[in-house]
């Protein structure tokens, strides 16, 4: 037990097994994720962030680009939701995008980690 820890934000990062699981109901399971983890907290204006799944494995299927969507509208279906983008302010990439191409490789991950803080700074201010 952390008598002194206190919760500043969720942080979620997930997607590509509802895809390839074809999850017709991932907003609505989303949405619900989201209010029942902060009601189980007790806070209902937590902030929770979601990132986006690697770009080039999602420009590979209109199911990834459609799911992708489901995460970066997010924070207009919620309140306190931020969106920590991998296309902007540019396209995350790999050397070789192809090997394990759904998932980030370490300079992909400090990339988006930074864009996780600034999508939380916005939220935050």
């Amino acid at each position: 037990e952390y008598p002194n820890a206190s919760l500043a934000a969720i942080l979620w990062h997930q997607g590509e097994t509802d895809v390839l699981l074809n999850n017709e109901n991932y907003q609505e399971d989303l949405d619900n994720l989201i209010a029942n983890l902060r009601a189980d907290f007790g806070n209902d204006t937590v902030p929770f962030i979601l990132g986006g799944m690697v770009p080039y494995w999602v420009n590979q299927s209109a199911d990834r680009q459609a799911l992708q969507q489901i995460l970066k509208d997010t924070p207009s279906r919620n309140s306190y939701v931020g969106y920590a983008d991998p296309d902007v302010p540019f396209v995350i990439q790999k050397a070789d995008d192809t090997f394990d191409e759904i998932h980030f490789d370490a300079n992909g991950q400090r990339e988006l980690a930074g864009r996780y803080f600034d999508a939380f700074s916005s939220i935050t201010e």
